[in-house]
């Protein structure tokens, strides 16, 4: 209940198509949602702040190596 499905790739694709800045998406810690952004070119912030509240999340120290490896360098 405290995570919010409203907003979906589809609306961040949509944002980075209109918007001439760049679109970082917050909260990324998973390998296969970091490959889905560099895909679409939205750039994945690691952080923590705030996601920890939800005491089943990991710490994206635990997936930055296999986060980095899915965007290689293509997206911030």
């Amino acid at each position: 209940p405290r995570i919010d499905p409203a907003v979906t790739w589809s609306d961040l694709e949509w944002l980075r198509s209109v918007s001439g800045l760049p679109v970082l998406a917050k909260g990324i810690v998973r390998p296969d949602d970091a490959r889905r952004a560099a895909e679409l070119g939205i750039g994945v912030w690691m952080s923590n702040h705030g996601g920890r509240n939800l005491d089943t999340a990991v710490a994206p120290l635990v997936t930055l190596p296999a986060v980095a490896e899915a965007v290689a360098g293509r997206v911030p």
